[in-house]
């Protein structure tokens, strides 16, 4: 029908949804057509939410440089057109710019300044967003008590307008607030509260799994948290079966509707042990949550056991370098040559992988990583994920259900103390998740015999 204004709102609200998924790459597509057209029709108010929106997205890929640059824009243009609310909403956005670069005095300037507002035009989700905002700032040097105010303001205001996904979010603060503070019953209310909010906000993504795949790597934390807090606590068992069911569940989903013609495997809190059916002996269950590396050991016929180790001791305290997992992993790969380019038949790829080559470069500039031998990456591979519960295993064969960049370690290539390889040792395996392994044990005995091929793809392709 030719209405042009419409179609930029239709495109910026395209943005939005992106966004939120975690695709941080379409929403700037959509918001920048967004742009073009409120440019074209003059729409002023529409060309600094464009603005806003464009500054969002830069800020999710980490150029919070540019960030700004858009964030100042919007402010501008709402200061111009007299928009009080897009005035509230720039300067609340170019306070998470300031947060993320370190500079707390001017962040919470800009968080109180969008407060003001937003109490000022009756903007109960933006009031809500700023009380959030400052309680981090808080909480980050230390106030935690003005930081828990500011987290149960957060609550209360979700709760009354009925955002479902901010109040997951004050719970998973909330969560983590009290167990820096040591109060891990707390801790545990407040994350499973967290959890229980976004897998129902995750339901209504019905069989999108792309969706679900970035929702639930932007919403991680809460599981990551919980788990976290039961291991403290001493509960293994427990700690095991909430870091499971954050595990490849979008996969999980798929599998359900594929092999169980749509019935639900979802599990009940009495049903945790269920997951454990048809798991082979010698299985190591990986789960790392910053330097520290937990593996739990499910054997038949023996109570689950948990291990720990640390990448401390594996880095120099002094070397300067980040002693994150993601860092360090990233090194160890760089020097086994993992992540090397591969020129490819289908030139889209190449351009696809030169693209995740510019991220890692960025990455390795913010994070240097350690420099490891190549002749002892293999090694020290082996000291951090296997050699913890080396003498729990027995047998020949081994399952290794591993989290995050382990996904490419080569395990069958890790070499223990006397220089031999783990494929000489075990037959092994590996999985997504103790839930798929289920499902695949639970369809017909003939459902997978099909001619049909099987395309094994790079994990790093995305």
């Amino acid at each position: 029908v030719g209405d042009k204004h419409g179609e930029g709102i239709a495109y910026g609200s395209l943005g939005h949804a992106f966004l939120s998924l975690g695709d941080f790459k379409k929403g700037k597509k959509y918001y920048n057509l967004h742009l073009e057209i409120a440019k074209e029709v003059e729409d002023k108010h529409g060309e600094g939410s464009a603005y806003g929106n464009l500054g969002n997205a830069y800020f999710s890929l980490g150029n919070l440089e540019k960030a700004i640059e858009y964030y100042n824009l919007h402010l501008e243009i709402a200061k111009e057109v007299g928009d009080k609310h897009g005035e509230g909403v720039a300067y609340g956005n170019l306070g998470n710019a300031y947060d993320s670069l370190g500079d707390l005095k001017k962040a919470i300037d800009y968080y109180n300044l969008h407060l003001k507002i937003a109490k000022e035009v009756g903007d109960k989700h933006g009031e809500g967003k700023a009380h959030g905002n400052i309680g981090i700032v808080y909480q980050t040097v230390g106030e935690l008590i003005k930081a828990k105010k500011s987290y149960n303001l957060v609550l209360k205001i979700a709760k009354e307008v009925g955002d479902k996904s901010s109040e997951a979010m004050a719970h998973r603060s909330l969560g983590h607030l009290f167990e820096s503070q040591g109060e891990l019953p707390k801790a545990v209310e407040h994350y499973q509260a967290s959890i229980n909010l976004f897998n129902s906000l995750r339901e209504l993504l019905k069989s999108k799994d792309e969706w679900k795949v970035n929702f639930r790597n932007q919403h991680q934390m809460a599981y990551t948290g919980l788990w976290r807090v039961l291991v403290e606590q001493g509960n293994v068992d427990e700690a095991l079966f909430v870091a499971e069911k954050g595990r490849a569940q979008a996969l999980t989903d798929l599998m359900e509707s594929s092999f169980c013609g749509g019935t639900s495997h979802h599990r009940g809190e009495d049903e945790d042990f269920t997951v454990l059916k048809n798991v082979p002996s010698n299985t190591v269950f990986q789960a790392v949550d910053k330097a520290n590396v937990n593996l739990w050991v499910v054997s038949e016929g023996k109570q689950i056991r948990l291990r720990q180790s640390k990448l401390k001791g594996f880095v120099s305290e002094n070397s300067g370098v980040s002693q994150s997992f993601e860092s360090f992993m990233l090194g160890v790969y760089t020097q086994l040559g993992v992540r090397s380019n591969v020129r490819c038949e289908n030139r889209s790829l190449d351009a696809l992988r030169e693209g995740r080559s510019k991220v890692d470069e960025k990455t390795k500039e913010a994070n240097p990583q350690p420099h490891i031998q190549q002749d002892g990456c293999l090694s020290t591979l082996y000291e951090i994920f296997m050699k913890p519960v080396a003498d729990l295993i027995e047998g020949d064969e081994l399952l290794i259900i591993p989290d995050g960049p382990l996904w490419i370690a080569p395990f069958a290539a890790l070499k223990d103390g006397n220089s031999k390889y783990l494929c000489e040792s075990f037959t092994i395996r590996v999985a997504p998740s103790l839930a798929s392994l289920r499902l695949i044990a639970d369809c017909p005995d003939d459902y997978h015999k099909s001619s049909d091929a099987l395309l094994v793809g790079d994990p790093c392709v995305s």
